[in-house]
């Protein structure tokens, strides 16, 4: 058998995308973002009861140095978005955080990590959060980057669930807000 090339990463299949940028061009804005990323991938499934004081404890670490304005906005901002009903069902019991994706995407090897999967009877949903860009108003303005990487990562759910729809969703995580990302702006992302 040929060799089969470097194996792809799905968050790096466009090794000429222009650089990302932090949202609105203010690097805390971007610190904050990643600060919101980093909570949302460690909450666990399901959420602790009193979610608020599990992020208001992590926000107060001396590390993050965050002033109790800040923590306070930040923790409205998770607790506004783990309220939201499709978004709270992306962390019930059995959905899976960082979850490892290894197979062939055009015939190459593949291998990435998902944000967040939550594997039903008839569906796979999988979840990445953004922050290094301003959100787009809408869907079709996503970059292309990436809808190649969740193209990439839906192709490899497909494979390994067969008969399944596999939904796609980017959390943004300044705001955050959540945004559904269309079947048909992945079916040609990878193309």
């Amino acid at each position: 058998e040929p060799p089969a090339g470097p194996v792809l990463a799905p968050s790096r299949l466009d090794a000429d995308a222009t650089p990302a940028r932090s949202p609105g061009g203010d690097g805390d804005a971007f610190r904050r973002g990643r600060i919101v990323h980093d909570i949302l991938r460690r909450i666990p499934a399901p959420p602790p009861a009193d979610i608020r004081a599990a992020v208001e404890a992590h926000l107060a670490r001396p590390s993050l140095a965050l002033d109790p304005a800040a923590r306070r906005a930040i923790a409205d901002e998770i607790e506004a978005l783990l309220a939201d009903p499709g978004i709270a069902a992306l962390f019930a019991p059995g959905s899976m955080a960082e979850a490892p994706l290894i197979g062939r995407v055009g015939g190459r090897p593949c291998s990435g990590w998902v944000d967040r999967l939550v594997v039903g009877a008839d569906a796979v949903r999988l979840v990445e959060f953004k922050t290094d860009r301003d959100p787009p108003a809408g869907a079709d303005a996503i970059p292309r980057a990436y809808l190649r990487q969740i193209a990439a990562y839906r192709a490899l759910l497909t494979q390994i669930y067969p008969g399944k729809r596999v939904d796609c969703t980017l959390i943004w995580t300044v705001g955050p807000r959540a945004m559904a990302v269309p079947d048909a702006l992945l079916d040609d992302a990878l193309a």
